[in-house]
């Protein structure tokens, strides 16, 4: 028997017994991000770095690529 075919109350109930089940029982977070959430991203970060040289926003660009991979 699947856990998520448990009605609320007995499911309560095996939650109180074992908290590890809780895990199991948890729907899973789905996030789509498209070609447009990035361009979106991509501009609102040009925007910042907008008074910046062209060579300047390419080192603080690198700078963050490297600083997201620690």
């Amino acid at each position: 028997m699947n856990v998520n075919e448990l009605d609320p109350d007995t499911l309560s109930k095996l939650l109180k017994v074992s908290p590890q089940l809780k895990e199991a029982t948890r729907k899973k977070k789905t996030v789509v991000f498209t070609k447009e959430h990035c361009k979106k991203y991509a501009y609102k970060i040009l925007d910042i770095t907008g008074d910046l040289s062209s060579r300047d926003r390419e080192r603080v660009l690198n700078l963050a690529l490297k600083i997201n991979k620690i």
